[in-house]
């Protein structure tokens, strides 16, 4: 995701996404956050498109780990 303009923090997010058998996200918990910019995390990776994972060849639900390392932008002057 963008970093956020009005936030003034760094450091990684963590996420584990619910993943169903299209490759949609669905559920969203938090393994590691940093307030605001967990938020910003989780309604990136809600717009994401997954290949769903397989077993024998069948799609099947899953859960991925997801981490966005968010550092403050330099600008300069």
């Amino acid at each position: 995701p963008d970093y956020p303009w009005n936030v003034v923090a760094s450091g990684t997010v963590v996420l584990q996404v619910a993943v169903d058998v299209a490759g949609r996200p669905g559920a969203v918990d938090v393994i590691r956050g940093i307030v605001p910019l967990t938020d910003f995390a989780k309604l990136a990776v809600k717009t994401w498109q997954f290949e769903a994972a397989t077993w024998n060849g069948k799609p099947m639900p899953s859960k991925i780990v997801v981490a966005f390392v968010f550092r403050v932008p330099v600008v300069a002057p």
